[in-house]
């Protein structure tokens, strides 16, 4: 996979996926594949554990918090006694896009040509 990664012409943009065996011990681990890919080229991935934080640019997640957020708000409505038949059904999508604003940084990516709503982690921070 390093050989694929570093074959890859100059502009290329890497989808980071992995699917490992638990039988199986590499000799290069997903994060050591990771950090080649992400040191060359800007590299996203559909997990947030295999981009933010260790050189990806980012995605589109799940928003767990914010799901968590809505859960606690209609238990506390119900355990407030609000019959669960007036409370409104919830819709949502729960993607959110989040991107290392370091990774933003290093590729010249401006925050302009993000998607409304997205979230910048690990921005440094300012006076």
């Amino acid at each position: 996979m390093l050989e694929k990664v570093t074959a890859l012409p100059p502009h290329a943009v890497v989808l980071f996926q992995v699917f490992a065996s638990e039988s199986t011990q590499p000799a290069v681990g997903v994060y050591d594949v990771l950090d080649a890919a992400a040191s060359r080229f800007p590299t996203y991935s559909a997990w947030p554990n295999l981009a933010l934080g260790h050189g990806g640019v980012g995605g589109a997640y799940h928003g767990y918090s914010r799901e968590a957020r809505l859960t606690g708000e209609i238990s506390a409505r119900v355990l407030s006694g609000e019959p669960a038949d007036d409370i409104p059904i919830v819709f949502e999508s729960g993607l959110q896009v989040q991107v290392d604003w370091r990774a933003l940084q290093r590729w010249h990516i401006p925050e302009s040509a993000l998607p409304p709503g997205s979230e910048v982690l690990y921005r440094e921070a300012s006076l």
